[in-house]
């Protein structure tokens, strides 16, 4: 179903990070998910922490989908984890999304959100770029806007008041518990995204 939405799906993981990508396969095969891995920009401190190669690595992403024309864009990080019943919930929320959306969050850290269909949110304020959609129409605009000096995910969390961003909530993707390159310990940020 993911595929028949996105015309490219990508998912960023580091070189090192085998584990991820071993358990993001058996996921993407479990739910039928055809996509490419791009190999993450690694960090190198101090002239690049990971937060920055992080949004790097995202700005790399929707820059060649820029270049080659991609109508829609679906982006994970490798630490995303999907509900079991994935596929059937996917379907039943994209028909209630409005046709013009500009980004499609599978799940997200909601600060502000406010209520839009049986399962979805309009977004305001929500954090975390793990699992994400992007239409041809507001590509060029959110390559402009993640190119602001802020981690990714506040860069395109500050656009959501002024474009069409909508949200599953409950998540369908949330992230997988585990050590953290960006935070350099051990993440468990499961109850953010019921």
């Amino acid at each position: 179903m993911l595929n028949d939405i996105f015309d490219r799906i990508v998912v960023i993981n580091l070189d090192h990070r085998t584990d991820r990508m071993e358990a993001f396969d058996e996921q993407a095969k479990k739910h039928g998910i055809e996509y490419v891995r791009y190999p993450a920009v690694p960090a190198n401190p101090p002239t690049l922490p990971a937060t920055w190669a992080c949004k790097r690595s995202h700005l790399d992403v929707m820059n060649q989908a820029l270049k080659d024309k991609v109508k829609r864009l679906f982006v994970f990080e490798d630490d995303a984890l999907f509900v079991n019943d994935f596929s059937e919930r996917l379907e039943e929320l994209y028909s209630r999304l409005p046709e013009d959306w500009d980004m499609f969050y599978l799940g997200a850290w909601h600060l502000v959100c406010h209520p839009y269909a049986e399962g979805l949110v309009k977004m305001v304020e929500s954090y975390s770029a793990h699992a994400y959609g992007i239409n041809e129409h507001f590509m060029q605009e959110a390559y402009s806007q993640a190119m602001k000096p802020k981690p990714i995910d506040i860069a395109l969390s500050d656009k959501h008041p002024h474009i069409k961003a909508y949200c599953a909530k409950p998540a369908l993707v949330g992230q997988t518990p585990g050590y953290s390159d960006i935070e350099k310990e051990y993440r468990d940020v499961t109850d953010k995204y019921l």
